[in-house]
């Protein structure tokens, strides 16, 4: 016996997109895309040689090359010696969570798609998070991307008087041959996670 029969698949399309197991499943591949660009966020970070010349210290060498190899931004930023500035930043990029918020059901022939608003790293509260020692309301982290004024009198030694006791700002400019060079850093791996949203 051969029995024939019609579908509507708009409906069926309809009522599976209201099923709470298939609703589960959608917002969990939004968050496993979120988590793989906070991961590339997070990776970045740490990798960059930004992050791993103010991780060495006062002491560290420029790897960075944004002070032209003379120094180094730990003490040239103006870091009080022993103090780690990454850590707030670290711990606010590792503990952001998902929250996502469901704005759009479309429903195809045979698919079914869902757009999701999904919260990201707050540029400002990184800002925060990273101001200046000695200048209030302006943020270092952003100064790696934008620059960083002051090079031409900064001195880099052994100095008592001084936040991190290897670099002073002089009164006189100093007879620096490089200059500082600004490079991508978290804004920018930021924006990069983010665009891949879209």
């Amino acid at each position: 016996m051969i029995i024939k029969g019609t579908f509507d698949m708009n409906a069926v399309l309809a009522k599976a997109a209201k099923n709470p197991r298939v609703h589960t499943h959608l917002k969990q591949k939004a968050r496993e895309k979120f988590q793989r660009a906070k991961n590339e966020v997070i990776k970045n970070f740490k990798e960059s040689e930004v992050t791993r010349e103010i991780s060495a210290g006062e002491s560290s060498s420029n790897i960075s090359s944004t002070l032209g190899g003379y120094g180094n931004l730990y003490s040239y930023i103006g870091f009080y010696a022993g103090a780690n500035p990454l850590d707030g930043i670290t711990s606010y990029l590792e503990n952001f969570n998902f929250v996502g918020k469901l704005t759009k059901t479309i429903l195809g022939r045979t698919t079914i798609t869902q757009s999701y608003s999904i919260k990201w790293f707050n540029i400002k509260t990184i800002e925060a998070l990273s101001s200046m020692p000695w200048e209030s309301g302006n943020s270092w982290i952003r100064g790696i991307e934008k620059g960083i004024s002051g090079f031409s009198y900064y001195m880099y030694g052994e100095f008592v008087k001084s936040r991190s006791g290897k670099g002073k700002q002089s009164k006189k400019e100093v007879d620096n041959v490089a200059m500082f060079t600004v490079t991508r850093y978290l804004p920018t791996f930021i924006e990069e996670a983010r665009q891949k949203f879209k």
